[in-house]
């Protein structure tokens, strides 16, 4: 029977021989997206993530044709574009769109066959949420246990989601998902970041990638992000010669923890920043990397808005969520809960002149 069907394959190349090389690229898993991506330049203004991820995917999709993406119903809010025209229904069986409806379960189910269908001919993406890819968890988990490549892009990731209030704003769900084994969760800060998450996507085999995005635009540029560096997991963004701090953090989150290190610098705090999209990458990095990265300083400590349960294996205390959300606008959210400049620098300062012993104290959560 594979015979026969390779003698097929064989005549349809001789027979087409575009179309011929195209099919044998994509069952080769060529997908020729590097170029678009390092090339590709980034805005002179902030943009939130998920509205720079949205001209992305557009470039992707229009240029990759091993893509086929999918939507829970929310696929303006995730801003990625106007695809009427390629919607994948009983009519157009050349779309590579397809309208899941509020079936989130059901698109990562459909999307591992898509992937498991003659290995890498067909690359899914789905999105909606990140809140909502709890209901969509049983099928991303059998995805990466099977070793399929899927694209899960979640947007509106963090409290600053806003007015939706706790029922949207994800405050425990990055602790599922960056400990499913063989998921690699990337949570980039900038659309230079957002490049190289997409980088390493289209890259790794044999496994599933999720995108965790924001809903708004940073409140500043953060400085020194590289779209090569991500697939590092974490490099330095801010460098400080003595530093007392380094401060760690990720997404939407980041531009905050840049702000409150200029701060505490000023405030004879000296204070470093490392950008850490995706701990499972950094992991895999040697050991003087990563010792390089952490540098030597007293304070290592994460900044997160989302209940800490994965930086203690780096860091001596987080900033972060210990609670559920609330219903409130992005920057007011973030103010209420001590996660915006302010509030960092003032639990940073506290933390430092109490000299707490940290071979006693561990790891802490800054109140």
């Amino acid at each position: 029977m594979e015979r026969a069907w390779n003698n097929k394959l064989e005549k349809y190349c001789q027979t087409f021989p575009e179309l011929g090389e195209q099919l044998t690229k994509r069952m080769r898993g060529e997908l020729e997206f590097e170029h678009l991506l390092t090339s590709m330049q980034v805005p002179a203004t902030v943009q939130a993530t998920r509205t720079f991820n949205g001209q992305v995917f557009n470039t992707l999709l229009d240029r990759v044709p091993s893509l086929m993406a999918g939507g829970a119903d929310l696929w303006n809010s995730n801003q990625l574009g106007d695809q009427s025209h390629r919607i994948f229904d009983s009519v157009n069986r050349q779309g590579r769109v397809i309208r899941y409806g509020i079936r989130e379960h059901a698109m990562a189910a459909i999307s591992n066959g898509l992937a498991a269908y003659c290995h890498q001919m067909i690359v899914p993406i789905t999105a909606t949420f990140f809140m909502f890819y709890l209901y969509a968890a049983p099928g991303v988990r059998m995805g990466v246990l099977s070793g399929l490549k899927v694209i899960h892009i979640a947007t509106h990731d963090s409290i600053a989601e806003g007015q939706n209030g706790p029922t949207h704003q994800p405050v425990e769900l990055d602790s599922l998902f960056r400990a499913m084994p063989n998921l690699l969760y990337l949570r980039p800060a900038d659309a230079e970041e957002v490049i190289g998450a997409w980088l390493v996507a289209l890259s790794v085999k044999n496994r599933s990638v999720m995108l965790s995005l924001a809903r708004d635009p940073a409140p500043a540029v953060v400085p020194s992000t590289s779209r090569f560096k991500v697939a590092q997991g974490g490099y330095v963004v801010v460098e400080k010669a003595r530093a007392l701090v380094t401060l760690v953090s990720c997404g939407s989150d980041l531009p905050h923890a840049v702000a409150a290190a200029a701060k505490l610098s000023a405030s004879n705090i000296p204070t470093r920043v490392v950008s850490m999209s995706s701990i499972d990458l950094f992991e895999q990095q040697d050991e003087s990397y990563k010792v390089s990265v952490l540098s030597a300083c007293r304070h290592i400590i994460s900044v997160e808005a989302y209940v800490s349960t994965t930086w203690a294996r780096y860091c001596t205390a987080s900033v972060a969520m210990s609670s559920f959300g609330y219903s409130g606008s992005g920057p007011a959210n973030m103010a209420r809960f001590g996660l915006d400049m302010d509030g960092i620098v003032r639990k940073v300062k506290a933390h430092v002149e109490s000299d707490p012993d940290l071979l006693k104290a561990r790891w802490r959560l800054l109140v």
